[in-house]
This record gives structure tokens, C-alpha cells and sequence, in this order.
């Protein structure tokens, strides 16, 4: 059957929703299509329910009943109760992406819950949702087993407790809006609605923690704040609930805000110091990843590790735990903490980690990097049966670095032999990431390589303009669409912009910035708080080889390094912050005593399987105190 008002056009099917399109959208996106419809339940057999869709002109409401009609109580767990909500959120062609497929930003924070859907695009108008009656405590994935497909979204009420003839009810809006900071106002005029703020959701321990909660509403009662299942005091001002809480407890808390007879939960971590982190990080790394076994073909690599049963981890066959790829971020972070703190260390440590990171340069050289044609293997034996150019801007990286450290030439050539056997492969169609373009240049001109020097230049600008001609038509690479294709394509165009001062650079590169900070979230809680949605490196890189939402996931830190290019080159300050905000969601991934964890599977369950776990390996996870080095840096924290 099909449904009409003045903004929904809609087909229905048993009071189950198979299509919602907004009549005047000139792409004429479906933002539910699955095969689950909008309004499918799972629940148990004893339970009864009623569903029932109220279409208006300016929004749609479901309405979902689950009744206990048996003599006895039932006592429903987390889980147990779930509504599918399928927002078209999956990826193919870039062109597809951008007008028929959408970004599906969750907020499951009890009765003032919310969906944010946000068209790949950018293009209004876009489908949010508000939750009018009930909570939601969390959701689950329903999900094909391939990268490319976010799967099905079914949200969860927390516990609940049906006595003979009870009922429970959960109402949910759904309305149309322009955009992220349009959804905001929306959401915080609805009625008794609480919308939660705070200047990060990751704090250092020492830090002055403020949380604030504006509630919808004139006047106030039934006003509290629990945290960690305490009460706390807090500050009322109108309308507005601020927390103060103590900063100096370590990990993760819930706090949850009261007032109206709504609910809202905002979830932050305090985190370790980062030079702590990073220096104990480090140690590890040394101490347990680095594989030492003379005589063996992986002796002087670095692993990844198994903290379950603190062993290294390796696999020929399988390339996303060999000895090499993103792995090389392990010993760069070692590098880069030589580079930035090795002033303050004894001569003693400087010389173990420094030795540990010159056996690393031996067995790259050895297996995986050869010098007289500048290929990268993917593993030991020079094994390079797939050509991967991922694989090349890494050591390019590493080398200039080295060569920064050291002062010897010859790393400055491998950077150079690298990148430009990247660019023979055809690496100027590839949007890689970490292409150091004004550290390359710099310093093939400092040391008077002229001719090179011009070499790579001419490399970059023609990089550049297919990037430019290219636009929103990105190419599709190991996943077809991705928030890391299209944030370094920004990241390469400002680092151009910084090279030449050519201001067409920065007007592209901002065009691509909006595409890329639509992957980027905004709900209150660190593991969504401005990480950018990714969905299958748990599967690809993780010990329990699951599928689905990893939040936060490191590669956030490329939306965050072009968040804070962006704010050098236009002087837009909320950028900084965005850029601040993405790299600290990234230390919860890191623990006090050096362990590391490559994927944080974030929904209840995928495909049945219980999630909300940290991966017990340490994998390529190293990227993100790489970038927060780099950030650290830029703004001359270690020049004090």
C-alpha cells in the first residue's frame, strides 16, 4: 500500500514500512531498503505485539507494543526486545553512494534517543529520528558477511519487566532536516527532549570535566544526575544541568541525566597523560612485538600480539596479520618518540629503543623493501604476489624520518626510490594515505636535490588534478566507498595548497572535507564522539574475526588531520576542535601498561553473536599516536 502527506512518500506492507522517500527529492532515495522492514521486531514467542504508523505532513511515527497477555511476569534482558530501523547505510559505486545511500549516526542514550541520517552525499533533504516514547539502551547489526555492507540496525530497549497484562511501548518520529547542525535544533525543541554537551568526551586525568544537559522545557522537576550508578550534585541553571565530576579515576563512565520524566546518557573516558601513553606504548612494543629469533627470516619485525595469551601473532597466508603493511606504524611511533622525546631520555633507554628500531631497518631491507627497485612487499622473502600501493607512502614516511633522525642521506633516497616506484604503478589514481608531500619536498630541497625534487613535484600536481577531476566520483578501492578514500583526497589537496599557496587546492580540498566529515559523529559518547563510521576491521584485523561498527576506530585520524589542516589554511576555528575532539577518541584504545587493541566492536550483537568488546589483538593501531605525534608537534608542544 502506498502513503502520501506533503513530505512522505511511503509503501507499507502489514504496518511494516518497505520504502520512505521524501516526494520533492530530486534523487528519489529509498532510506530504508533492506529486507527487513522498518517496524520488524524480534522478541519472544510469549510476547505480543502491535505496531501502528501515523503519517503527518511534516513527519511519520511508528509505534511498536510489546504486551505480556500470560498469567506469569516476563523478564525481558537487554536484547531480547528489538526494532529493525534499516537505513540504507551500505556501499557501492561512489556515484550510487552519493545521492542513494546514507551515513546512519546512532544515539541509544534511554528516552531521549536518536538517529541521525545524513545522505553520503551531503545533499538535503535528509531522514532523522527522535524517540517520543520508551528507551533505548543499545542496538544490534543484522549484516551480510562483506566489507561493504554496514548491515540492518536493530535498536534495543534496556531491561524491562511486563507483569501479567503489561505493556511496553516504544514511539519513535521520524522527520526530514538539512543537515547536522539543523538535526541539533530539531531534536532540542522537542518536548522534554535532553540534549547533552560537553567541550570533549575524552579527557585527560587532571582535566576539568564539565557536562551539561539542556532539557526541552520551561521548568524543570524531577531533576538528577548518576554517575557510575551514584548520585551526583549538580548546577542547574534555567533549563540547563551541568556535572563537574572528579577527572582523576581512569576508563570509561556513564552518566545519565534526569529531569521531566526523560532520560539521556553520555558515556566519556579519561585517559592516562600522553606522554605516558605513548611512552609506555613504546616499551611494549620493544619488549613484546618485536620478534627476535636469529637465523629467522621474521627476526626484527614487529607483530602483532595476542593479549589473551601474550604471544606474538603472524600468518603468511594471511596478510592483514603478516609482518609488514600498516604494521610499519609500530616502528615509526618508535621512531617518532626518539625524534620528539629523546632529549629526556637516559642514554641508557635511548640507546635500547634506538637499537630495537635499527633491527627493524635491517629486516626491512632484508624482506620487504628492495633497494635497487624501490618495490614494497607485502611480506617476508620480498613475497609481492598482490601489488599493493597502500604499501608505499608507509616507508616513504618512515624513511624521511629516519633520515631526519639519523642524518644520512641514504634514507632520504629510500624515501624517494619508494614514492616514485609508487608513482610508476600508478599510484596517481590511488588515494593513499599519509603521502608526505611538504616533508618530501622539503627536504629533497634542503639537501640540494633539485632534479628530484622537481620530479616529485611534478607527481603530486598531476596526483592532484585527478583528484580534482575525479570529485565526488571517487575511485573505488579494498572497500568501494570509505571515509579513508575520500578524507586523505582532502588531506592531499590542503598539504598541496601548503606546497604551492595556490588557492584553488584549498577550495577543493574543502569541498572534499564535507563529504568526509559526514562519516564523522556527533552523539555524546567516546567511542562515536567524532569517529568516523567504519564497519569491518574487527573481521579483517581482529582475533575474533567479526564484521561490524568499530567505534572508535584509528583511522579517524585522517578526518582529524585534514580537520586540522583545513583550520591552518581557512583560520575556521571549530575545525581545531573537531581535529582535537577525533584524535582523543582514539586513546581509549590504548591501555596504561602499553597493550593496544586494533578494533572496539561496538553493537550489542552482529548477526547474534554478542559484540561490545575490545579485540584481544594488538594489530595496526599504532596510526593513531603516529597522527596525535604529528598533531603534538605542529603546534610546538615539544619545543617547551
Amino acid at each position: 500500500m502506498t502513503m502520501q502527506s506533503k513530505s512522505f512518500l511511503l509503501e507499507e506492507r502489514e504496518n511494516k514500512l518497505s520504502s520512505i522517500v521524501h516526494p520533492d527529492d530530486k534523487h528519489g532515495m529509498n532510506w530504508i531498503e533492506s529486507t527487513h522492514k522498518l517496524g520488524d521486531t524480534i522478541a519472544p514467542g510469549d510476547v505480543k505485539i502491535r505496531r501502528s504508523v501515523t503519517l503527518g505532513n511534516e513527519y511519520l511515527e511508528l509505534c511498536v507494543t510489546f504486551s505480556n497477555e500470560n498469567d506469569y511476569d516476563l523478564l525481558l534482558q537487554k536484547g531480547a526486545l528489538g526494532i529493525y530501523v534499516p537505513f540504507n547505510d551500505s556501499y557501492g559505486k561512489a556515484s550510487i553512494c552519493m545521492t542513494q545511500r546514507c551515513h546512519a549516526h546512532l544515539n541509544t542514550c534511554g528516552s531521549s534517543s536518536y538517529i541521525m541520517g545524513l545522505r553520503m552525499g551531503g545533499d538535503a533533504p535528509h531522514l532523522g529520528m527522535l524517540l517520543c516514547e520508551g528507551e533505548l539502551a543499545a542496538y544490534s547489526i543484522e549484516r551480510e558477511n562483506k566489507s561493504n555492507d554496514r548491515g540492518d540496525f536493530i535498536l534495543h530497549p534496556p531491561f524491562v519487566h511486563l507483569m501479567p497484562k503489561q505493556s511496553y511501548t516504544v514511539r519513535m518520529k521520524f522527520f526530514w532536516h538539512e543537515g547536522k547542525e539543523d538535526f541539533l535544533g530539531i531534536i532540542a525543541k522537542e518536548k522534554n527532549f535532553i540534549t547533552v554537551t560537553s567541550s570533549h568526551f575524552t579527557y585527560f586525568k587532571g582535566e576539568d570535566i564539565r557536562v551539561s544537559a539542556s532539557v526541552a522545557a520551561s521548568e524543570l522537576y524531577s531533576v538528577s544526575a548518576i554517575l557510575d550508578g551514584i548520585s551526583v550534585p549538580f548546577e542547574q541553571n534555567g533549563s540547563v544541568i551541568t556535572v563537574n565530576p572528579r577527572s582523576d579515576v581512569l576508563g570509561e563512565h556513564n552518566l545519565i541525566f534526569k529531569a521531566n520524566g526523560k532520560t539521556a546518557s553520555c558515556v566519556y573516558y579519561v585517559s592516562e597523560g600522553f606522554d605516558e601513553i605513548v611512552r609506555a606504548r613504546c616499551v611494549f612494543l620493544a619488549e613484546r612485538q618485536q620478534f627476535n629469533c636469529e637465523g629467522s627470516s621474521l627476526d626484527g619485525a614487529f607483530l602483532s600480539y595476542d593479549n589473551e595469551e601474550n604471544t606474538p601473532v603472524y600468518d603468511f597466508r594471511r596478510r592483514d596479520i603478516n609482518s609488514s603493511r600498516e604494521r610499519i606504524a609500530m616502528p615509526l611511533l618508535i621512531l617518532l618518540y626518539l625524534k620528539h622525546y629523546g632529549k629526556k631520555l637516559s642514554k641508557e633507554k635511548y640507546g635500547y629503543l634506538h637499537e630495537k628500531l635499527m633491527k627493524f631497518v635491517t629486516f626491512f631491507k632484508r624482506e620487504i623493501y628492495d633497494e635497487s627497485t624501490g618495490t614494497v612487499s607485502n611480506d617476508v622473502g620480498y613475497e609481492n604476489s598482490k601489488v599493493r600501493l597502500y604499501n608505499y607512502p608507509w616507508p616513504t614516511r618512515f624513511f624521511l624520518e629516519l633520515y631526519e633522525l639519523e642524518g644520512d642521506k641514504k634514507y632520504l633516497f629510500d624515501a624517494y626510490n619508494i614514492l616514485r616506484e609508487y608513482y610508476r604503478l600508478g599510484g596517481k589514481n590511488f588515494y593513499a594515505f599519509t603521502i608526505p608531500i611538504v616533508k618530501m619536498i622539503s627536504l629533497l630541497g634542503k639537501a640540494g636535490y633539485e632534479d628530484r625534487k622537481q620530479e616529485m613535484i611534478s607527481y603530486f600536481r598531476e596526483h592532484a588534478e585527478i583528484i580534482i577531476a575525479n570529485a565526488s566520483d571517487y575511485p573505488a578501492h579494498e572497500v568501494s566507498y570509505e571515509q579513508s578514500i575520500v578524507a586523505p583526497a582532502a588531506e592531499f589537496l590542503l598539504q598541496m595548497y601548503f606546497l604551492t599557496k595556490e588557492e584553488r587546492y584549498l577550495a577543493e580540498a574543502e569541498k572534499q572535507l564535507a563529504t568526509a566529515s559526514l562519516f564523522s559523529g556527533i552523539q555524546p559518547n567516546y567511542h562515536l564522539y567524532m569517529c568516523a563510521i567504519r564497519h569491518w576491521d574487527g573481521f579483517w584485523f581482529g582475533k575474533r574475526r567479526l564484521y561490524g561498527d568499530t567505534f572508535p576506530h584509528y583511522w579517524s585520524v585522517l578526518s582529524a588531520n585534514a580537520f586540522y589542516d583545513y583550520a591552518k589554511a581557512s583560520g575556521k576555528g571549530e575545525y581545531f576542535d573537531m581535529a582535537e575532539d577525533a584524535l582523543r577518541g582514539q586513546l581509549c584504545q590504548f591501555t596504561p601498561d602499553g597493550r593496544a587493541t586494533c578494533a572496539t566492536l561496538f553493537p550489542l550483537k552482529v548477526n547474534g553473536n554478542p559484540a561490545s568488546y575490545r579485540d584481544p589483538w594488538a594489530n595496526d593501531q599504532d596510526w593513531a599516536l603516529v597522527y596525535y605525534l604529528d598533531y603534538l608537534s605542529d603546534k610546538g608542544y615539544f619545543q617547551s
